[in-house]
């Protein structure tokens, strides 16, 4: 590894990889079931078909999804139990 050349013993970044999704790994079916189990403890349903549409195709994300569906539930908490090691809902 190459160093900054000021004679540190840190090895100077060379390169940084972006995995747009798809590019690397494809996670976005893992994204879909974790919006899924997580919208269906709350009693909400996402289809794999609604998911594509609204997250990948149009780009958009819980807050909108939950909006257009005329739920009253909140994105945060939403998204902290996607994110949930556990699988189990958590406090944003």
């Amino acid at each position: 590894m190459a160093n900054a050349g000021n004679g540190s013993a840190h090895p100077m970044i060379t390169a940084v990889i972006f995995d747009l999704d798809g590019l690397l790994a494809d996670t976005e079916k893992h994204h879909w079931r974790a919006y899924r189990d997580a919208l269906k403890a709350h009693g909400a349903v996402l289809a794999e078909s609604d998911y594509v549409e609204h997250w990948v195709r149009a780009g958009k994300g819980i807050g909108e999804w939950v909006a257009q569906q005329g739920l009253s539930l909140d994105p945060l908490a939403l998204r902290a139990h996607k994110w949930s090691p556990t699988g189990k809902p958590v406090a944003p």
